[in-house]
């Protein structure tokens, strides 16, 4: 009798492993779908301009090569302290570079939470859309 307890208790063993070797898959396979879903957000979209530390005038070059390169509306992102130099980067390609043929579609004002602090930062889209009318 007592080799039949054995025998039994090492079957309970081995079907106790099998269940949990299930969960850790079922875990992986969730994983992995959740980072897909973060690189495809994480997309960034080719007529966007993401404005930081560099010099006025490299945003605002980016801005007319977008418009030559055939793109009838560009999108300038700020957060932060960047937002006047968007401003600025927007009034340059509307006065100076491209003439008065760009106009101001839209500006979209918000505000995202950042860090541990749970800071609110500021954040600011321009977008800048060819008036087909003028040339």
């Amino acid at each position: 009798m007592s080799e039949e307890n054995n025998i039994k208790e090492t079957t309970d063993v081995k079907e106790t492993t099998n269940v949990q070797e299930t969960t850790n898959v079922q875990e992986t396979t969730n994983v992995q779908e959740t980072t897909k879903v973060k690189e495809t957000t994480d997309v960034k979209e080719s007529n966007t301009i993401f404005i930081g530390k560099k010099p006025l005038m490299s945003y605002a070059l980016a801005a007319l090569l977008q418009f030559n390169s055939g793109n009838s509306s560009i999108i300038i992102k700020a957060r932060g302290r960047a937002i006047s130099t968007a401003v600025d980067v927007a009034e340059i390609i509307k006065r100076k570079l491209m003439n008065d043929q760009v106009k101001v579609s839209c500006i979209c004002i918000g505000t995202e939470i950042l860090g541990e602090e749970m800071r609110n930062v500021s954040t600011l889209e321009i977008t800048l859309t060819k008036d087909l009318t003028k040339k």
